[in-house]
């Protein structure tokens, strides 16, 4: 086990950027944020990582199933790393970021970067989904976000700088991997996926020093099927909460979907955050790759998936236009439901 950061140093730490910080056993907190509302969570030692953890976030009212997919687009607009995901049995929701432990990693800027990102999903997630917004467009979704980038940490070393493609090779090989220069700002970096081509990108990201290393899935049309988009939505935010550290995202235009798997640090990295952010990404494409790319594209096996998790695929306000069976509307709710069974019947 390497040298890490010891408990009454994350107790410090958790003492400067929340509102409230109770130690339970000698290496797990309760604590509490405060952002219009007040948000309550855990921090725990899990091997080397320090795992922060919300308390299960409520289905906000009109937030339908297929909310899923929307999450993922949100995913890749939040600060500090940070991350939607499905625990358990893939019914809880809850926001997380885990951190590395090792020495030589700045945790209080972590720490605070993380909750920061805390901030930004509760909030985030409040105002796309109450109200009814089922279906928020894209770019409502960064606007959201770009104006609730006030919580995010003030970097104190934001001098402008950002990385070249050298200095990410030298960064990787001080992680332990190899990298190839695309261009002056990118490095690409083959990933540990045996029996498939996976690649992680690193570029830059802000002017602190900031670094995303993503990979990207195959894309497919914008116009995939619902079914599709629910399938890749669920099993992507179960994939954020089984892989320590990667988040899923996408990104949306009128044209096509992207999908993919990212590590983002707000501030400078230590070779260590990159060893780690590349083995993660490496276990994410080996479990959830594949799958993610074949349910994206075949609409029957997103049904079946979406079946064997008891998730309704249908939407919300096609149950509730289902006539009600008063007088003079019987013929119409039998009809309707006819129609349905036909419909199901050839989707079958």
């Amino acid at each position: 086990m390497e040298d890490r950061h010891e408990p009454r140093t994350v107790s410090d730490i958790l003492e400067g950027c929340t509102t409230m910080v109770a130690q339970e056993t000698p290496a797990r907190w309760k604590f509490a944020l405060r952002n219009g509302v007040e948000i309550s969570g855990v921090a725990y030692y899990d091997d080397d990582w320090l795992s922060l953890t919300t308390s299960p976030i409520a289905r906000a009212p009109g937030e339908r199933d297929d909310g899923a997919f929307h999450l993922l687009t949100l995913n890749g607009l939040l600060p500090g790393g940070t991350k939607f995901a499905r625990l358990g049995d893939g019914t809880t929701l809850a926001t997380l970021g885990e951190l590395s432990l090792a020495l030589e990693v700045d945790l209080a800027r972590r720490v605070k970067e993380a909750c920061a990102g805390f901030k930004v999903a509760t909030r985030a997630h409040a105002l796309v989904f109450d109200g009814g917004a089922a279906r928020p467009k894209p770019e409502d979704l960064a606007c959201i976000c770009d104006n609730l980038t006030a919580n995010r940490v003030p970097a104190a070393d934001d001098d402008g700088r950002r990385w070249d493609a050298p200095a990410m090779v030298q960064l990787c090989a001080e992680a332990g991997w190899q990298g190839t220069e695309r261009g002056d700002d990118r490095v690409v970096v083959e990933l540990d996926v045996p029996g498939s081509f996976r690649q992680a990108v690193l570029s830059g990201a802000g002017t602190a020093g900031g670094l995303r290393v993503a990979t990207h899935l195959d894309a497919c049309p914008a116009t995939a099927a619902d079914p599709s988009r629910l399938a890749l939505g669920v099993l992507l935010l179960r994939m954020c909460g089984i892989v320590r550290m990667v988040r899923a995202a996408v990104d949306v235009t009128a044209a096509r979907i992207v999908p993919r798997f990212e590590v983002c640090f707000d501030s400078a990295p230590r070779a260590v955050e990159v060893a780690r952010a590349l083995a993660a990404l490496s276990i994410a494409c080996r479990v959830a790759a594949d799958e993610a790319e074949a349910v994206q594209r075949d609409e029957r096996l997103a049904r079946i998936y979406m079946a064997a998790l008891e998730v309704p695929v249908e939407p919300a306000r096609r149950r509730e236009r289902r006539p009600k069976g008063r007088r003079g509307t019987r013929v119409n709710a039998t009809t309707s439901r006819r129609s349905e069974q036909t419909e199901g019947s050839r989707t079958s």
